[in-house]
């Protein structure tokens, strides 16, 4: 169980998924895709943990 880390929580997976794709495949890492990813991924995480949390699948809403 742990305390909830705004955005650290959320964008350290991106961060090493765009290392890894940017190591794999350099031309695909477009600036905008990581922006839209940058954009995206907190309100998605933060709704699939509060569905999660509803359902009883998690004891804490982060």
């Amino acid at each position: 169980m742990g305390a909830p880390a705004p955005l650290l929580d959320q964008l350290d997976f991106l961060l090493a998924a765009l290392l890894a794709l940017w190591l794999v495949q350099p031309s695909a890492l477009k600036v905008i895709y990581v922006v839209i990813a940058v954009l995206i991924t907190p309100p998605i995480h933060l709704a699939t943990n509060t569905i999660a949390y509803l359902l009883g699948l998690k004891r804490e809403p982060w």
